[in-house]
């Protein structure tokens, strides 16, 4: 069975978006909405002397990862709803089945401890 890239993106890009959510909140400033306003009113009035003020600002960069974790949120959103669609068709879009893997009883770190307390148990 060939692996499916794209759901494998779409589930790294869910993994990701609580991380991203709490970086737009931790970067957000007030003063970037009204700076934003600034520059479109500049822009629409063409007054291009402005970008070189844009680029210079202390909250350009804050700006850019702001813009990037919205970005990457919204794709979020939107992945979760197309892989939403994908597992109410029982991921048959492209003749593709669900393997049913075998269930492992002890895993990762439950698995050492309980090894270690059986070496250890008198």
């Amino acid at each position: 069975m060939a692996e499916n890239k794209n759901i494998k993106r779409k589930l790294i890009i869910q993994s990701f978006m609580p991380l991203y959510i709490i970086l737009v909140i931790k970067n957000f400033d007030a003063k970037m909405l009204i700076l934003a306003k600034k520059l479109t009113e500049h822009l629409l009035k063409r007054d291009f002397k402005i970008i070189s003020h844009v680029f210079n600002h202390p909250l350009f960069l804050s700006c850019i990862f702001e813009i990037i974790g919205i970005v990457w949120i919204l794709s979020a959103v939107f992945s979760i709803f197309e892989f939403t669609a994908m597992q109410c068709a029982n991921f048959t879009s492209q003749n593709e089945s669900v393997k049913q893997c075998e269930k492992i009883s002890d895993g990762g770190v439950t698995f050492f401890v309980l090894l270690q307390q059986e070496d250890f148990d008198l």
